[in-house]
């Protein structure tokens, strides 16, 4: 058992809608997202989770990733922090919204 659970994805005060979506998230969708956010903080460094979302929109169609929401990049983020694979490294950066982020590396 992989222990992949996709109702955490929707909150229970969710729209229907947003359950549905959540509901027809794949394990294996997840996981080629969790590889595609380790591959860019691994080829370009440490990156905040705004940053790996520009990146991605920057380079999505020469690369031949997936076309995601952008929230899905931050909720694969905070998945993969939450599974030891993404660590901070204590370098706190300004977001475009003036809130300030961590940059993260790929944990050893």
């Amino acid at each position: 058992m992989s222990g992949f659970d996709p109702t955490k994805h929707a909150h229970r005060s969710d729209p229907v809608s947003s359950k549905e979506s959540a509901a027809s998230v794949n394990e294996a969708t997840v996981s080629q997202l969790e590889e595609m956010i380790l591959d860019i903080v691994t080829t370009v460094g440490p990156l905040a989770p705004f940053e790996v979302r520009t990146h991605y929109l920057t380079h999505r169609e020469n690369r031949g990733w997936p076309h995601v929401e952008p929230h899905s990049i931050h909720r694969r983020i905070s998945d993969l922090k939450d599974k030891g694979r993404l660590a901070g490294t204590g370098v706190r950066v300004r977001t475009p919204a003036g809130k300030s982020a961590e940059r993260l590396k790929v944990a050893a």
